[in-house]
């Protein structure tokens, strides 16, 4: 009796009633133990001078490359801005140790693709590509300076990803929130951050203000048309600078080494061998037939199997296969990495004799196969020609060739990480491809095998939509002795010169503009092209005299022009085994 807890009395001293004559038990509360969630560790990041030096380094330079690379023509400002960048990066991050055949790989990497921007004026393609370039060479290369084993394994690429894309976003505002700590700065700091923080407020009021009062729109108008677009120039500056500080702050303090286990790949070995060994049977025996089968183009004992009403046709057969390569490459190359990496190992951790001599196969068929194809990508462009899509394919596959070929060197040597190197001069070939430039290769190729007369043929409608950089060659067929493919390369000549104006005149030595020469957009393409063209004696009176002689009959104007057959004709005749530009 004496273990009955005592009912609890009520606010007047009295013992509170239990309805319902029901026994009073006291309320029980159940305790759980403490689950003790893991905290991600912050560190703390503390700025020397030299941090503050560099902080005031990659902002100048982050202003140099938005006013004189984004927003002043992507030319020879954009060259000086972005090698200025990795030199700076290379000062603020590089330790005698860290240097390593892979972060020497990526530098240069990153510093032959800022030169395409000052070889080429509007060739969006080679300019494209060597701009993603320089981002994962530039990332590559920062990331590989404080970490040896970046992409080394599984683990590695996952450190790459974070350190590259979020580690960045995370600690955006870290540049600010360490600054603020300093107290010497601190009113300085204050005062940026409140004028970063009125920016929004400001976004939202002066429209109003405008709307409002015609007086305050009129003078709102005014700057806006005299300062706007040195405002929005720095506003992209300081946000680009807060990007680029924060992913090299990221890299020097190792803000992406989290205190996350590295992954263990042998949990994700569940998959049996002789499940493996016989998916990827079945798959090698359906390439095997497909090998086979090539030989009824070459043997008449296999010349059953072609259709039906089959005729020979060089054009067809070379142009077959090209998209279809590329899709059964990356399929491959996804069982095989998938194959790897679920099959269970036996007890020496070694693949199994079978299992390994299928993913050779696979392989070798693959970078075969890949050999085909740009074996029949060579006979077609010797037969009609380059361009721009034919090039691209080439190159891609040719990449794609070193990619599987680092596969099988890394089943049988694993120890040998290749397959970061195989990255790398992936990169390369696409980086020599637009120093070369996609649109001076593709116009030099046509024009040499017309000249040479290697072909009857050039495609001068295709060559006058290239950049600048095929302006040469077109003026070489102005001149090439075929009276129709002269005429055709004068007129797209001179579509050329009337889409740039007066813009050919900046280079001209008879009228030296010095504040227009060397300007953040100059590139070499536009340069070369305008020189020629001056050596020409293009002007707008010869511009103005071509087309008073070579005037369209447009069908609403009756009256006749003599100079009509003299016309450069539209009509481009197409050979009937060639299909259009976007099939190559």
């Amino acid at each position: 009796m004496n273990n009955i807890p005592n009912a609890p009395e009520n606010m007047n001293g009295g013992i509170n009633k239990v309805q319902n004559n029901q026994p009073f038990f006291p309320q029980y509360t159940p305790t759980y133990p403490a689950v003790n969630m893991p905290k991600k560790k912050k560190k703390e990041i503390n700025f020397g001078k030299s941090d503050y030096i560099f902080c005031g380094i990659f902002a100048a330079i982050t202003v140099c490359i938005v006013f004189f690379g984004l927003f002043g023509g992507m030319g020879i400002g954009f060259t000086v801005s972005s090698l200025a960048l990795v030199a700076a990066m290379t000062a603020y991050l590089i330790k005698k140790e860290s240097v390593t055949v892979f972060s020497i790989s990526s530098v240069v990497l990153s510093a032959l693709s800022c030169t395409v921007f000052v070889l080429y004026h509007d060739d969006f393609l080679s300019q494209a590509i060597a701009f993603l370039i320089l981002i994962a060479s530039g990332v590559l290369y920062a990331v590989s300076l404080c970490d040896k084993t970046v992409a080394d394994n599984f683990s590695g690429v996952l450190r790459l990803l974070y350190a590259a894309i979020i580690s960045p976003v995370e600690n955006f505002a870290v540049p600010v929130t360490t600054l603020i700590r300093n107290d010497k700065k601190k009113n300085a700091l204050q005062i940026l951050i409140a004028f970063l923080a009125a920016i929004p407020v400001l976004a939202v009021v002066i429209p109003l203000l405008v709307s409002s009062d015609a007086a305050f729109e009129g003078l709102v108008t005014k700057i806006i048309s005299s300062f706007g677009m040195s405002l929005l120039k720095l506003i992209c500056s300081v946000l680009l600078f807060m990007l680029i500080f924060a992913f090299a702050i990221s890299c020097k303090f190792r803000l992406f080494k989290t205190d996350a286990k590295p992954v263990d790949l042998t949990k994700l070995r569940v998959v049996k061998s002789i499940f493996s060994i016989t998916f990827l049977s079945i798959i090698s025996f359906v390439y095997l037939v497909y090998m086979l089968s090539q030989t009824a183009y070459f043997f008449s004992a296999f010349s059953g199997i072609l259709p039906a009403g089959y005729e020979f046709s060089f054009s067809e057969y070379a142009r077959r296969g090209f998209f279809e390569t590329e899709i059964i490459a990356f399929i491959n190359l996804i069982l095989l990495t998938l194959s790897l990496a679920l099959t269970v190992r036996r007890e020496d951790g070694k693949l199994n004799a079978a299992f390994k001599s299928l993913i050779t196969f696979i392989s070798a068929f693959t970078v075969l196969f890949i050999a085909t194809a740009i074996s029949k990508m060579i006979m077609y462009i010797g037969q009609y020609g380059l361009t721009r899509l034919r090039l691209l394919t080439s190159v891609f596959m040719v990449a794609t060739a070193v990619v599987i070929i680092a596969f099988i060197v890394r089943v049988y040597v694993p120890r040998l990480n290749c397959m970061k190197y195989a990255v790398i001069i992936s990169m390369a070939l696409f980086t020599v491809l637009c120093i070369a430039g996609i649109d001076r290769t593709v116009a030099a190729y046509n024009v040499d095998i017309f000249l040479s007369g290697k072909t009857d043929t050039v495609d001068v409608e295709m060559l006058s939509w290239l950049s600048d950089s095929a302006t040469p060659y077109l003026l070489k067929l102005t001149d090439c002795g075929n009276e129709d493919v002269e005429r055709r390369a004068e007129h797209a000549v001179n579509g050329i010169f009337h889409d740039y104006g007066s813009e050919w005149q900046f280079y001209d030595d008879s009228q030296l503009h010095s504040e227009n020469k060397f300007d953040s957009g100059f590139t070499v393409s536009k340069y070369v092209a305008t020189k020629l063209l001056n050596e020409q004696k293009y002007t707008y009176d010869f511009y103005n005299s071509y087309y008073n002689g070579y005037r369209y009959d447009d069908e609403n104007d009756d009256t006749d022009n003599e100079y009509a057959e003299e016309l450069p004709s539209d009509e481009f005749v197409w050979d009937e085994d060639v299909d259009s530009d976007w099939l190559g």
